[in-house]
């Protein structure tokens, strides 16, 4: 008997309220050519009756003696798979139908891909939808600031965990583990994001990244000093690292911090250009993103003293502006702030 072409991978725990959703949007889908590996982490709800309940012969159920959290359940589950492809599903997300399709044909076709992710919009206590970047070079640039992956939408190659025994999730890095296994992965493949909405993601008060919120903060941020490190010999000062953390999440910082964020991004942009690791113009897109940002949301400075900071940094290029937003878009980033 051949071996899939997909292995989907699920760990549960105390999930019953969704999980049936959850499997039907796999089972569901427009490509059949794949194993669904589910494991149940010790539930005490009805979750896995509900999983066992289920007579699809693509269905593999797996029960853990004792509770051993979702990362080392993961690595139980990829040593188990069989296809050339690993794709990953949270118990209480929903795949929509194209998905697995969409992804194993960019897979199929973009052979020098590792990982392949989607967009997704959120439902339930949260609305919104993502917008991640697609190409490598967009998203390495982004890797240095932020987890430019939706950890239930990806797809990775097999090969890649088969090929190096070292390559799996880390739990030392929890609840990050899976920003930490994509920089591992960047070292030896390209990355790519579909455009496509193919996930819905439920929000709720149980979910891992709110209950997590502080530690996956400081996980995240020693990723980014690694990631920095490693790859554009930066060694980060405590001041620097201060700084760094303020990007993702910038709101309304002191105008000396400003004069200081500008410094930082400079800093970065002369390493890569003596190391040449980033694409320059994908590096100089994100910080102007950012730059953008910080200078915008400072709302203790009259606009016309930010106005005039932003556009006189070196950091500021109009033609890099103008690919990055609309003029609809800038005209109301200026009005609110």
């Amino acid at each position: 008997m051949s071996s899939p072409k997909i292995s989907v991978i699920m760990s549960v725990y105390n999930a019953e309220k969704f999980i049936r959703k959850t499997i039907d949007s796999i089972l569901n889908q427009y490509f059949y050519d794949f194993e669904f590996l589910i494991i149940d982490d010790c539930s005490n709800d009805k979750s896995f009756e509900i999983i066992s309940s289920y007579k699809d012969n693509r269905i593999k159920v797996f029960r853990n003696e004792k509770n051993l959290g979702y990362i080392l359940s993961l690595n139980k589950l990829i040593y188990h798979s069989t296809g050339d492809y690993i794709a990953r599903q949270d118990h209480d997300d929903i795949s929509l139908p194209n998905r697995l399709k969409l992804q194993v044909h960019f897979m199929e076709n973009n052979p020098d891909v590792g990982i392949c992710g989607t967009n997704a919009r959120f439902f339930g206590e949260k609305k919104s939808h993502t917008s991640l970047p697609t190409n490598d070079m967009d998203i390495r640039s982004n890797m240095l600031i932020r987890n430019p992956f939706i950890h239930s939408s990806i797809m990775i190659r097999r090969k890649l965990f088969l090929a190096d025994e070292t390559m799996k999730y880390d739990i030392s890095y929890y609840p990050a583990e899976d920003y930490y296994l994509w920089y591992n992965v960047s070292i030896q493949a390209k990355l790519a994001n579909l455009p496509n909405v193919l996930l819905l993601i439920r929000w709720h008060r149980n979910n891992v990244s709110s209950l997590n919120e502080s530690i996956q903060i400081e996980k995240f941020n020693n990723i980014r000093y690694k990631i920095l490190e490693q790859t554009l010999s930066i060694v980060l000062t405590e001041e620097e690292k201060r700084l760094h953390n303020l990007i993702p999440s910038i709101k309304n910082i002191s105008l000396s911090d400003i004069y200081l964020l500008e410094k930082w991004y400079l800093k970065i942009l002369v390493h890569n250009g003596e190391k040449n690791f980033l694409s320059a113009s994908a590096l100089h897109k994100v910080l102007l993103t950012y730059w953008t940002i910080a200078c915008f949301r400072t709302k203790d400075i009259s606009l016309l003293k930010r106005i005039k900071i932003y556009s006189s940094s070196k950091i500021f290029k109009f033609s890099t502006l103008l690919n990055l937003i609309s003029y609809k878009n800038l005209k109301n980033i200026l009005y609110k702030y």
